[in-house]
């Protein structure tokens, strides 16, 4: 349309653009093989402007192309004895943490607190291979995984290891076939019985109308449960927390002269 203007002005600039768009095709045909040929990890990600972040979920459904810095804390001298700046979520980071802590001490006798979003089975799973415990807080269900009535959720179904089978708050029992199913990161067992179907509770167990109610038991649930009965017996150490991890930080920014009566100061 240029050329039949007459605009050679025109026409030259859409050339210079087309050149441009042609070398960032040459670039972006070059990353897109990178990512074809990366097999270490599950989503293979590049960052043009920051080759080292990754496009993460940081909480909930908000993601950002960010860093994610795991420390390690000593509860005793409030000091910082390990660090490592990642670019993987909370999910998959106590496992190697725990080592390296355990590297470090020359130890397993020590009890490691974290938050929810480190509550994954494949860690808890690590944590009890190593000898060490943890404290890891327990996520509410989520909304799917609940019953009708949450006195029959299946955390209220008592599991016999000799049987491998659940007694359900009604006392019928849900046994599983023996197979094993895989899921994404996991294999899991199912547990059902054939009393749901005359059970004078089922609506408020299960919102199935075929199946009735099913429990899956994953080969990291023990580890889970574990976990969750130091919490229970815990008191009110798991509160601590809250006051280990930040304390370092809060003591590193008062050094710099970052305190509550300057601009850019903590709370």
């Amino acid at each position: 349309m240029a050329k039949a203007d007459g605009d050679q002005k025109k026409t030259k600039e859409i050339e210079e653009q087309i050149k441009g768009r042609k070398q960032q095709q040459v670039k972006y045909r070059a990353i897109q093989k990178q990512l074809d040929n990366d097999t270490s990890s599950e989503n293979p990600q590049r960052s043009t402007s920051d080759p080292d972040s990754r496009h993460q979920i940081v909480r909930g459904t908000v993601t950002e192309v960010c860093y994610t810095a795991q420390t390690t804390v000593d509860a005793k001298h409030k000091l910082l004895i390990d660090y490592k700046l990642t670019n993987q979520n909370d999910k998959k980071a106590m496992g190697f943490m725990l080592r390296r802590a355990k590297s470090i001490l020359q130890s397993n006798s020590f009890t490691a607190f974290y938050d929810k979003g480190y509550h994954t089975g494949s860690e808890f799973y690590i944590a009890d291979r190593l000898g060490i415990n943890t404290l890891v807080a327990i996520p509410a269900i989520g909304r799917k995984s609940q019953a009708p009535d949450p006195s029959y959720n299946a955390e209220h179904f008592t599991y016999n290891p000799d049987d491998d089978a659940y007694t359900c708050p009604q006392g019928n029992i849900l046994y599983s076939n023996g197979s094993w199913y895989k899921a994404r990161n996991y294999t899991f067992k199912q547990y059902k019985t054939k009393a749901c179907k005359e059970c004078p509770v089922r609506d408020n167990c299960t919102t199935s109308k075929i199946n009735g109610k099913v429990i899956q038991r994953t080969q990291y649930t023990q580890n889970i449960q574990h976990n969750a009965k130091r919490i229970a017996q815990s008191g009110a150490l798991y509160k601590k927390r809250q006051a280990l991890v930040e304390h370092p930080y809060g003591t590193i920014k008062r050094q710099w002269g970052f305190d509550q009566g300057n601009k850019g100061g903590f709370s």
